[in-house]
């Protein structure tokens, strides 16, 4: 069966430099160079054929050097970068990253805080359409207390496609999982709304039985959004502070088993080919 995973990272600190990584002492483990020789090795033990690599800096300069990995590293199937969305010459952006590699999408952090309320960045909405337009996807990481501002932006902007990463973060430890579960069933309302199943082992509360948290949330979104518009990933290097890349792949393998041949196919690689439009591996 083919797999493809669908959200993993690479970083080089010592060229490009990843703030979010290296100012967390939670995040120490990760304060380290992690490349495409490292993964490669990680997939062939799954039998995996490809991945998507995901921006991990709000940098253009990233993005330049993710798209020259496919030409070395087969395996890297597309790179959803960083583009600054409010640029004037963005469509002109866009193109080039596109003339460069298999570039099928931009990630962006649309949600800014003044006084303590979040709003949307104004200046990349236009951006947005733009993306769109040039038939690119839009990964989105948000939590649930951001749904209202995302509902009204998928009205906007029918015809893009989005990619919520990481389940919209359920939240199992503080009592909102309840809350996550009526946000996503809105959220799936829209057909061009496809999600993540990435990030599980560090969204769970370690005290509690782990397969039960997943299999509730798994289930969860397998009803709503159906298997042709889930997608999995590993999260990786990220996921190493919760597990290794073989427990991530395997707990997905066991969520999947009940399922019939079809529906593990469409969340093992095809809803990825389909949503970044990547052609078959």
């Amino acid at each position: 069966m083919l797999k493809i995973d669908g959200h993993q990272h690479f970083w080089d600190l010592d060229n490009i430099a990843i703030p979010w990584v290296t100012a967390a002492p939670e995040r120490a483990p990760l304060v380290r160079n992690f490349l495409p020789a490292q993964l490669e090795t990680l997939l062939k033990e799954r039998s995996v054929a490809g991945s998507i690599v995901v921006q991990a800096a709000e940098s253009e300069a990233e993005t330049d050097w993710l798209l020259g990995l496919p030409e070395i590293y087969p395996f890297v199937k597309g790179v959803v970068g960083w583009v600054d969305l409010t640029a004037p010459d963005l469509a002109d952006r866009l193109e080039r990253f596109k003339s460069l590699g298999p570039y099928c999408g931009t990630r962006y952090f649309l949600v800014k805080e003044t006084d303590g309320r979040p709003s949307l960045e104004q200046a990349a909405l236009p951006g947005l359409k733009t993306l769109a337009d040039h038939d690119l996807a839009c990964d989105l990481l948000f939590p649930p207390s951001y749904l209202n501002l995302f509902i009204d932006l998928f009205e906007r902007i029918p015809h893009a496609r989005w990619v919520i990463n990481h389940l919209g973060l359920p939240d199992f430890r503080s009592g909102g999982f309840a809350t996550w579960q009526t946000e996503m069933r809105q959220l799936s309302r829209f057909p061009n709304v496809y999600c993540k199943v990435s990030g599980l082992l560090a969204l769970a509360d370690p005290a509690q039985d782990l397969l039960a948290q997943a299999t509730e949330c798994f289930e969860t979104v397998l009803e709503i959004f159906g298997p042709d518009r889930l997608l999995w990933g590993s999260d990786w290097p990220v996921s190493l502070l919760s597990g290794t890349y073989l427990q991530v792949h395997d707990l997905l393998e066991t969520l999947l088993a009940p399922l019939s041949q079809g529906e593990q196919e469409a969340i093992w690689a095809k809803t990825a080919l389909k949503v970044y439009k990547l052609p078959g591996v």
